[in-house]
């Protein structure tokens, strides 16, 4: 089964992925879009806009607003991040997936993939003063987490969770009965 996690930035994913880790029973996975965004060699963007960024992963910026996009190179590497999570679940490895949806083609992306494998998606969303702030505390560019709230709403949630209002604990409580029907 693969849990998908998916939500801007900074709404908490990977704080909440890492809590699920140690809560779910059994042998969970984890794996994120980061991991394969920090593994692009930095002229492709590996988290700074290099010279051949334009077809790996780029930051889009102006004054006051930013957004990732991905060119020929990014979006083979979405492809096959998604394939390769598709290939754990069907090896029988459980996996926690978190991703940042960038825009309407990433999501049919995902779509497709529900297609061939069992998978939960839960959304994470938070207030935008709390995405400013947390944004901010991760010296992200501005707005990036706003820039991308649209782009997450695009998957077919089971659940949803606003992280400015729940703990970390509320939220690993309502996915584990999510995902298992019971509570821990």
């Amino acid at each position: 089964m693969i849990l998908l996690l998916i939500g801007t930035s900074s709404t908490g994913k990977t704080t909440l992925a890492k809590a699920l880790q140690k809560t779910l029973p059994g042998y969970w996975q984890y794996m994120s879009l980061d991991v394969f965004f920090a593994g692009m060699p930095d002229q492709y963007g590996g988290g700074v806009n290099g010279p051949l960024s334009e077809v790996g992963f780029s930051y889009k910026q102006k004054e006051t607003d930013a957004r990732i996009s991905y060119g020929v190179i990014g979006k083979k590497v979405l492809q096959g991040m998604i394939s390769s999570a598709i290939t754990f679940a069907n090896e029988g490895t459980n996996l926690i997936f978190e991703d940042m949806i960038l825009d309407e083609e990433h999501a049919v992306m995902w779509c497709e993939a529900l297609k061939e494998i069992e998978m939960k998606i839960i959304q994470l969303t938070a207030s935008t003063d709390t995405l400013i702030s947390r944004n901010a505390n991760r010296n992200n560019p501005p707005r990036l987490s706003l820039n991308h709230v649209e782009a997450n709403t695009l998957l077919p949630a089971g659940l949803s969770l606003d992280t400015s209002v729940m703990t970390t604990e509320a939220c690993v409580s309502a996915v584990v009965k999510y995902v298992t029907n019971t509570s821990f």
